[in-house]
């Protein structure tokens, strides 16, 4: 009997590292995404940021530093899953260039997909209430759109979410993008 170790696995799993600001549809997108993903006999889990916060640093604050150090936990655990030969969707905010250069360097099947939505949408849609005392920069927990913020330079690909198209369509897009750039491999 040939016994390899159980971590190896001949075709690694993709990890779709779906990213924007808070309430650009990222997980709403992702849910329908997963589903995609699913029904074409993919085994696939969804990450979201909030769980994963929730998981991994209840005792952090929302600094730029802890920020960074959750965005690089998120990276290693896509990567150990698809690692396995499950896909990762994983929709974060994660806006650190660094770290997504170590997604591409590191996960074998890294496909990005950053979601643009107008800070005017983001303040309509204003689910968590995150987007109110926005003009202040009371909410630690909200990263503003500005000359800081470090959005992708080149994702796979590049979503305006102003509301216009449906999650379903958007998911449709990152499916279809990412099934035409496998197909090519």
């Amino acid at each position: 009997m040939n016994m390899q170790p159980t971590h190896l696995v001949s075709e690694p799993g993709w990890v779709f590292w779906i990213t924007g600001l808070a309430g650009s549809g990222k997980t709403t997108i992702a849910l329908q995404l997963l589903n995609a993903l699913r029904s074409n006999g993919r085994p696939v889990i969804l990450l979201d940021g909030d769980d994963l916060r929730a998981v991994m640093g209840e005792q952090t604050d929302y600094s730029i530093e802890n920020r960074r150090k959750l965005a690089g936990k998120y990276g290693l655990l896509c990567k150990l899953i698809a690692d396995q030969g499950i896909d990762v969707v994983c929709a974060t905010i994660s806006m650190f260039h660094d770290i997504r250069e170590n997604n591409r360097r590191t996960i074998a099947n890294y496909f990005e997909v950053f979601i643009d939505t107008p800070i005017d949408i983001l303040t309509k849609r204003n689910k968590k209430n995150l987007y109110t005392d926005n003009a202040s920069h009371e909410r630690e927990e909200v990263i503003l759109p500005g000359p800081d913020l470090e959005v992708p330079n080149s994702p796979d690909l590049a979503l305006s979410n102003d509301g216009s198209e449906s999650a379903d369509t958007a998911a449709r897009l990152i499916y279809e993008t990412w099934a035409s750039r496998e197909n090519k491999s």
